[in-house]
């Protein structure tokens, strides 16, 4: 049997087939227009992606050729602060001098509202020095200041800054200084004198945030001084100094973050009322290297860090006395670490027997004035104290020649031992013409030469 189809089925299944075709070719077309518009967004991408990585590689290219001069001046700068430091100090002399009063004949800063009239009794609970903590940690300068400071301190060699100023001090300078080691550090946040009597507020920092302000403020008089510096009125004409231009007045102490320094004249006051005294030359590491310098001296910081009720009681300048004094005349290198437990300065020695003497009266530590490093601009206590020559002769005997940090330098006695300078008008005016004495040297020593018949009176 034969199968008739007749022509409309047939017409309306090509029908179907043509409108298939149709659909089919406009899906192709729309798929052909997508791919291409696909492969044209994809290559838009690929080269939008390459010229961002030629521009990053361009950045990072003008980064690598910005950071070699400034890396170079960085080192620069801080060889000369190094070398030169008591020359850097002489140079600045005029430049610094729109910054405050100071001391005649030296050029440690003091505003006539830090001047003490006579020198206070510097012990805990005297009524002369009230030392307090703020009980919160000191914030970092913002804005300005902390932009000014950042762009300051030398880039990597990628370009790319720093953690901290120390962290280029340790891969640039050779061999790395082992005594950078950052710590809990007292910062100043605000000094009142009345009558006399001190008032001291101070909040917790550390030190490489201290070292942040403190060294590009150095590098900055190294780059402005001319290349003879020792030429008293030597600074280069040009703009003025833009971090001390940005930081405004520098006995403004909240407004930064500047540090403390303690530093300790020791006079063993013999029978007679006549008394003698060392200085230290200091090797060429930390803050105050290469210089001529009391001794001891240090950064006031608590004896451990991160315990809220060391840094509380270690806010009392003798104790960072003693431990110093322990270090750097009793070779006792772990006086920290002695200090430890809550009632160590009255268990631990040689911490206890230096605090019995103090309340014996055979140990009588002294403030005697205040006042800025021109360089760093780090706050210094200036302190003098007195042994009785019997209690000296037992806690710390003879002075050592040298210690960890220099050599101590006194004068041999006819027994060939270490004795001291003489603490006369003479010995301190021989003393004074150190051309190498720190600035805090220099303005305790003229210092203790005017209060002389004060501190050496019987106790």
């Amino acid at each position: 049997m034969t199968l008739v189809v007749g022509e409309a089925p047939v017409a309306a299944i090509a029908g179907v087939l043509v409108g298939l075709l149709v659909i089919a070719g406009l899906i192709y077309g729309a798929i052909s227009q997508y791919r291409t518009s696909q492969a044209a967004i994809a290559e838009k991408r690929r080269r939008a992606a390459e010229e961002q990585a030629a521009e990053r590689e361009r950045a990072a290219t003008e980064a690598r050729e910005a950071a070699g001069p400034a890396r170079s001046a960085f080192e620069a700068q801080r060889r000369r602060v190094r070398e030169e430091r008591p020359a850097l100090v002489g140079a600045s002399r005029g430049l610094l001098a729109d910054l405050g009063a100071r001391w005649t004949d030296t050029t440690l800063l003091v505003p006539d509202a830090w001047l003490l009239p006579h020198p206070v009794h510097l012990a805990p609970g005297s009524g002369d020095l009230r030392v307090q903590t703020s009980g919160e940690p000191g914030q970092r300068p913002v804005g300005a200041v902390r932009g000014a400071f950042a762009a300051a301190a030398p880039p990597r060699e990628d370009g790319t800054p720093y953690p901290h100023v120390v962290d280029a001090i340790k891969e640039l300078e050779a061999p790395a200084p082992s005594r950078y080691v950052d710590r809990d550090c007292y910062r100043p946040r605000s000094l009142r004198i009345d009558d006399g009597r001190v008032e001291l507020l101070l909040d917790r920092t550390t030190y490489f945030a201290l070292l942040d302000e403190a060294v590009p403020l150095e590098c900055e008089l190294a780059a402005a001084a001319s290349r003879d510096p020792l030429d008293p009125g030597a600074i280069d004409a040009g703009p003025p100094l833009p971090l001390r231009a940005v930081l405004g007045d520098p006995f403004d102490l909240a407004a930064r973050t500047g540090g403390v320094s303690i530093d300790t004249l020791v006079v063993r006051r013999a029978a007679d009322g006549t008394g003698e005294f060392w200085l230290h030359r200091r090797r060429a590491v930390g803050m105050v290297g290469g210089q001529t310098h009391v001794v001891p001296a240090g950064v006031f910081q608590p004896a451990v860090d991160g315990l809220d009720e060391v840094f509380e009681r270690d806010a009392e300048p003798w104790h960072a006395i003693m431990r110093e004094l322990a270090e750097e005349l009793l070779g006792v290198w772990d006086a920290d670490s002695r200090a430890l437990a809550p009632d160590a300065y009255e268990t631990e020695e040689p911490l206890r027997s230096l605090e019995a003497a103090r309340r014996g009266g055979t140990v009588r530590p002294w403030l005697v004035g205040l006042g800025l490093d021109p360089l760093s601009l780090w706050l210094e206590l200036l302190a003098v104290l007195v042994i009785d020559a019997e209690t000296f002769d037992t806690l710390v005997g003879e002075p050592p020649r040298e210690n960890g940090e220099g050599t101590v330098l006194g004068r041999t006695r006819p027994d060939g031992s270490h004795g001291g300078h003489p603490f006369t008008a003479a010995g301190l005016d021989e003393a004074l013409a150190d051309p190498a004495l720190a600035p805090a040297a220099d303005g305790l020593l003229r210092l203790a030469a005017r209060h002389r018949e004060t501190l050496l009176a019987e106790g």
